[in-house]
Formats: C-alpha cells, sequence, structure tokens
C-alpha cells in the first residue's frame, strides 16, 4: 500500500508558490485560479485542486492576506490527497487548522517562506487492503526558499525541523520523532511535460535535469501491537539521499550510519547496525561510454545475545559482526541502451543484423566487473574480484579474470551440522559443490578462479567451455 509523507502534505501548500511571480496578493490570488472574494489586501479561495495524472491534492478555504510585504496563506478546511486512480486509489484527508505559510521576495528575487503547521491531522479514508491509518499531531513546520532562473530552472531548499507525529492503523499503533530534514533541490524543465515521456531517458534527451540532495537527521520509532502488547523500538541514525540526472549520467544514492532495533523489554530481541548504502549511477543518453555502477552495503550487523540465543542456544557459531559489501561496474551496449532510452520494446524475432541481436538480449552488457565483493559473517568470509568483456552476440563471456576467495566455509557446514539448522545430507552436497569448484590454498581456504580468454572458459586453469 502506497504510503503519504509529511513532505507530500507539504507540497500541498507550497506547490502554487512557483507560478507566483513576486510575494504580493495581486499575483498569489490569480495564481490559485479560484472562485474567490477580494477586498483591498485580503482574499478568500473556496477551492484549489492540483497535481499529476498519480497524485491529486484539493485544499478548501484558504485565506490569504497581505501586510507589509509578506503574503501570509492560511488553509481552514479540509484538504484531501489522492494517489493513484481507480480501485487502486488511496485517499487521504487532512485536516491542518492553525496552519500558515508566510511568503516574502527578497530584493534579488528569491522567494522565501515559513511554514507553520503545528498539528496536521491525516485520516486514509479509502481503505484499501483492508487497512486504515490515522496520523495525528504531525508537525510540519519549517522554512524553505524559491528561485527561478532563465531557461526554466527551478532552485529550491528546505528545512523541516523536528518532526513528532502519532500514526495508527489495524492492530498497529505507532509514535516517531526524528530532528531536521533538509532538501536541496535545482531542477531544469524539459521541453514538454514531464508526463509526456515514456521514460526519464527521454525527458533527459530533451533538456531535462535536476540535482537534489536530502539529508535526515537521527529519527526514533515506537511500535506497539494491539494484539500482544509487543513494543519495538527502532533508531536510525543521521541518512543522506541524493538523485542527480544530466545530459551524462542518471544516478541515485540512499547511505545511512547505522542504526538500532530492539523489543522495548529487558531481554528483548534486536541488535545494531553500522553502515549502510544502496546505489546505481548509469549512462544517460545512448552512445554514452559512461560506465554504470550499483552498490549494495551493510556493514557490521550484530543481533544481541537474545537473538543469538534463539538461533544459536548452545553458542556454537562465532558472533562476529555480519557484514555485505559489493559494488558492480560495467558498460551496456550502445545498441541495447538507445532502445532502453527510447521506450520502445526489443524485437521478439533475432535475425542477422547485430543491432537487432542486442536488443533481443535480456542482459545487454558489453563489460562488466567486480569492484568489491565481501561477503562475511559466522566464522566465514567471501570475498572477489574481476572484470569481463562480453560477447555482444551471446552475452556470454568473451575476455577477463576474477577470483572469489573462501575462508572458514567448511568450518561453517560443519558447525551448522552441529546445530541442527542444516542435515548431514545437505552439508555434504555442499562439501562436494565446494570440492568441484574451488581450489583448496590452505587450512580451510580455497579460491575460485573464472578465466574467459578468446570466449573459452577456465575454471581454475583448466577448460571446461
Amino acid at each position: 500500500m502506497k504510503r503519504i509523507t509529511p513532505y507530500l502534505i507539504a507540497a500541498a501548500v507550497i506547490a502554487p508558490v512557483p507560478a507566483l511571480a513576486d510575494a504580493h496578493l495581486v499575483h498569489i490570488v490569480p495564481a490559485l485560479n479560484g472562485d474567490l472574494s477580494a477586498t483591498g489586501t485580503t482574499a478568500d479561495i473556496p477551492e484549489f485542486t492540483f497535481g499529476k495524472e498519480d497524485v491529486q491534492i484539493t485544499l478548501r478555504d484558504i485565506r490569504a492576506e497581505e501586510e507589509n510585504g509578506i503574503v501570509t496563506l492560511s488553509p481552514k478546511g479540509e484538504g484531501t490527497v489522492v494517489i493513484g486512480d481507480g480501485e487502486d486509489a488511496q485517499t487521504f484527508s487532512f485536516l491542518a487548522q492553525g496552519s500558515e505559510v508566510r511568503l516574502s521576495e527578497t530584493d534579488d528575487g528569491v522567494l522565501a517562506g515559513e511554514i507553520s503547521a503545528p498539528s496536521v491531522i491525516m485520516i486514509d479514508e479509502s481503505g484499501v487492503e483492508g487497512r486504515a491509518m490515522r496520523a495525528e499531531g504531525v508537525d510540519l513546520s519549517g522554512t524553505f526558499s524559491l528561485t527561478k532562473t532563465p531557461g526554466g530552472k527551478t532552485v529550491v531548499s528546505l528545512r523541516q525541523e523536528k518532526t513528532l507525529s502519532e500514526m495508527s492503523e489495524e492492530g498497529l499503533a505507532s509514535s516517531s520523532e526524528s530532528g531536521p530534514v533538509t532538501l536541496d533541490l535545482a531542477m531544469t524543465n524539459p521541453a514538454q511535460d514531464l508526463s509526456d515521456y515514456e521514460t526519464p531517458f527521454e525527458a533527459i534527451a530533451d533538456g531535462f535535469a535536476f540535482d537534489m540532495d536530502l539529508t535526515g537527521d537521527t529519527s526514533t520509532q515506537t511500535s506497539t501491537e494491539e494484539e500482544t502488547g509487543r513494543v519495538l523500538i527502532a533508531k536510525a541514525d543521521p541518512w543522506t539521499m541524493t538523485a542527480d540526472a544530466n545530459d551524462t549520467v542518471l544516478s541515485f544514492s540512499f547511505k545511512g550510519e547505522g542504526g538500532e532495533i530492539h523489543e522495548d523489554t529487558e531481554n528483548g530481541i534486536g541488535g545494531v547496525f553500522g553502515p549502510y548504502e544502496a546505489s546505481f549511477a548509469l549512462p544517460s543518453i545512448a552512445g554514452s561510454e559512461e560506465p554504470f555502477r550499483v552498490v549494495m552495503k551493510w556493514i557490521d550487523i550484530r543481533p544481541n545475545e537474545t537473538a543469538w540465543a534463539k538461533i544459536d542456544p548452545t553458542g556454537a557459531l562465532d558472533r562476529a559482526p555480519l557484514s555485505i559489501d559489493t559494488a558492480l561496474f560495467g558498460v551496456l551496449a550502445p545498441d541495447a541502451f538507445a532502445s532502453m532510452i527510447s521506450g520502445h520494446e526489443p524485437l521478439e524475432t533475432p535475425s542477422d543484423d547485430l543491432a537487432e541481436n542486442v536488443m533481443e538480449q535480456d542482459f545487454p552488457f558489453q563489460e562488466i566487473g567486480i569492484e568489491t565483493f565481501a561477503i562475511s559473517g559466522l566464522g566465514a568470509s567471501i570475498d572477489g574480484e574481476g572484470a569481463f568483456t562480453i560477447d555482444p552476440l551471446t552475452m556470454e563471456p568473451k575476455d577477463g579474470e576474477s577470483t572469489f576467495r573462501l575462508t572458514g566455509v567448511q568450518g561453517l557446514i560443519d558447525t551448522l551440522v552441529t546445530t541442527g539448522l542444516i542435515a548431514e545430507a545437505d552439508a555434504e552436497q555442499a562439501r562436494m559443490m565446494l570440492a568441484m569448484f574451488s581450489k583448496a590454498e590452505g587450512e580451510d581456504t580455497s579460491t575460485i578462479t573464472l578465466k574467459a580468454e578468446e570466449s573459452k572458459i577456465f575454471l581454475n586453469g583448466n577448460q571446461f567451455r
């Protein structure tokens, strides 16, 4: 089920602002396009709806006032947000009485604002998937600035102070608190409306660009299961989210410093974890020689003793932290990438034409490599590196080499049998596979070397294809 965030509600108040030439009521009122009655420096707007196909936001009973160069917007009535359409649409109502947006314009054309929304109430009215959600006391207070420059570029900066909320849905109640969140966004619109493009690559080729940085401070969420009374506390340390699109690259990254999760009892199950990252970068235009890169990382996962006792009551398993650190890179096949950018479906029938065959492949790489591959925990580890060029006709390795090092795997298999987590028959199969595909290098240490040379494949020096 899709979720609505405080930023979407904030957008409901801020979104009309970019259409304004400056912070004067004479510009505010036409921008809202409402049936209104205006006298002097005051205007009343009964209803205003805006948004795109996937999100429609309606504000009601808006009071607009101007005094000493500052325009204040005060939504008084109940608003609605509709996400999606048809039977799957989710509808929220929200009430933000006492909320205000105060706008002013600086001498250099920067539109600045301050949001005061100390207690927004949101209610899920749609009952999608038989669930209902209610959030009370959501604080959207903060500040923002907006600059529109020649060429259609818009620069937005938003800072939301501490956020508090109480939320409930079927069988679960939760409360959350987070520190300041800061958003910096610069965006250049393409020649057409974004909804007119089938893929983001088409929009980028037509001039679309953005640069977003979103950062959040420490946050804590407490959830209570109403039936059992079980309380779960989750804490996240500071995090960052970035996204960029330009005529060179399309990228996204989400990184965090760590966090913890635990039951709110003396010996509750829980654990802590260190830095994590999920990110990717792709070339954004056809024919680009920019490499792609994909990263998945989660470091120092440490279950507490209560959690370990559930899995391994005898203490046989190594308690060292668990870690996953992977990074892949490569180059996409140009013709296949051109097909992805245009939004066209690949050809169904292969032909003698190279471009048509490339477009038919599920994995259109011409080169792929391992920058980092490291998995460790339970007393064992696997790490590797290497790179291959890919035959564009067969999508099979043509040239290159990669090596993987395995340490402590045999010992881990033996321990898993001892604890009863796997059966001896399964362990025997694992040992046989390890003996067949790896080369022993020392006590419980082995390597797997894959090499491609003129499309011939070698495993540990022996050709098998």
